[in-house]
């Protein structure tokens, strides 16, 4: 695909300005070098624990238990008691009314888990409790949700990548099934909860699905939302643009975030990729890469007082890392709700020259576009209600906004396939 490169001129959303570094390196993680950490935040310290680090003898990857937090406050790590546990990798955990949820993965003896602790940062206290009514997995999604509820689902198992899904109630100890995830079935998707809805997609399935570049073998890049308070599943827009795997996520309560990982073809991209997911308008941002030999692989990220720390895993080169490095998400939102700023931005699209101008606007809304393919322009309704479509084929493009009611609205741009919505205001 013919990259593109556009720039927007936005009253409520901008990107970030290119050039800007808000990336900054932190204590090392002082544990053995590793990928697939298992990572978490409570009352303002991070933590991490477990993944693959070094090799036992023989040359096979070792799974450990070692357990590390961190102060960010004097940038320090302390080694905490090890996990209780079986060493493992390939797990992750979420957190809930101020304690830690940890479960799943392979163990050191090649047993999928499908077992789950809890941790109390007060006490300093791990509680088995009960085992999930599924089968084991590996590389499951795992999210927490603001009512209270915890939720794991698709991964791979024993016999094969799955899309089953299960509710934790943690009051009583319990595990319900509820309807698997719609889509097929896979293994290291992306995940994280915003509100009370879950959200998962992306991942490395069965299916062949041709790709960004029409490369791509079975590696996704569809979309879900589980509603945690009706139990139904919704398909989202599609990642806009590459499928991708293995990277890692976290949310800050108001937007869901995925960074790094790999492409198509299972390979570490040339750029620390880092996306932004405004639930709202079912719309991605690329926000600033990390910097590195281009992305990670099974990387940990935790978040602290909105600032996330992205710790280990796997660079370009096949190094383990126990780097770390830190963003502050309040960067993002200053910029996205600066009225005055008109900056070149980098979107999802690529390289060319594109603008849409002005907003808010009146009777009418200009575009001017520099590509050889054909773009689509669709207006929607705040309620998803698609109200004008349009096809830009030339440089300089209109559409009327006469009989538009004043408001807001939402901006579809397609190119080839790959989509950017931003907010209009009509006046």
């Amino acid at each position: 695909m013919k990259n593109l490169y556009i720039s927007f001129i936005f009253l409520f959303s901008c990107l970030f300005a290119i050039g800007q570094t808000n990336w900054k390196t932190k204590a090392p993680f002082p544990g053995v070098a590793r990928h697939h950490p298992i990572a978490f935040s409570l009352i303002g310290n991070g933590y991490v624990l477990a993944g693959t680090a070094g090799a036992q003898a023989g040359g096979r990857d070792a799974y450990v238990k070692d357990f590390y937090r961190y102060d960010p406050i004097s940038n320090t790590w302390t080694k905490m008691a090890d996990f209780p546990g079986v060493a493992r990798s390939f797990s992750y955990a979420v957190t809930n009314d101020g304690k830690a949820y940890v479960g799943f993965g392979i163990s050191s003896t090649n047993q999928y888990l499908n077992d789950l602790w809890e941790y109390d940062p007060i006490a300093n206290t791990w509680k088995q409790l009960a085992s999930c009514s599924c089968v084991g997995r590996f590389h499951p999604a795992f999210v927490s949700t603001s009512n209270g509820k915890l939720f794991v689902g698709a991964g791979g198992s024993a016999t094969g990548n799955r899309k089953d899904w299960y509710e934790y109630n943690i009051s009583s100890n319990t595990w319900l099934k509820h309807p698997d995830l719609p889509g097929d079935t896979r293994h290291h998707p992306y995940f994280f909860g915003i509100g009370t809805d879950a959200y998962v997609g992306m991942g490395h399935g069965t299916t062949f699905v041709p790709g960004f570049r029409l490369t791509s073998t079975n590696i996704y890049n569809d979309f879900y939302k589980f509603n945690t308070v009706n139990n139904s599943w919704t398909k989202l827009s599609d990642f806009p643009g590459e499928g991708r795997v293995a990277g890692s996520q976290f949310n800050n309560g108001k937007y869901g975030y995925i960074i790094s990982g790999e492409d198509e073809q299972h390979q570490n991209f040339d750029s620390g990729y880092f996306y932004q997911y405004t639930p709202d308008l079912d719309s991605w941002i690329k926000q600033e890469s990390h910097p590195g030999n281009g992305s990670r692989w099974a990387t940990g990220t935790f978040v602290i007082d909105n600032m996330v720390y992205l710790v280990g895993g796997e660079d370009a080169s096949g190094l383990r890392l126990n780097q770390m490095l830190s963003f502050d998400l309040s960067t993002i939102e200053e910029k996205e709700t600066d009225p005055n700023l008109n900056v070149g931005v980098e979107s999802l699209f690529g390289e060319s020259n594109f603008q849409m101008f002005p907003n808010p606007a009146t009777d009418v809304l200009y575009f001017q576009i520099d590509s050889d393919s054909e773009t689509s322009v669709c207006l929607f309704d705040l309620n998803g209600k698609l109200i004008i479509k349009q096809t830009i084929s030339k440089s300089e493009s209109t559409i009327s906004l006469v009989e538009l009611e004043p408001g807001m609205y939402v901006v579809q741009i397609d190119n080839e396939g790959v989509i950017v919505r931003e907010r209009l205001i009509k006046n």
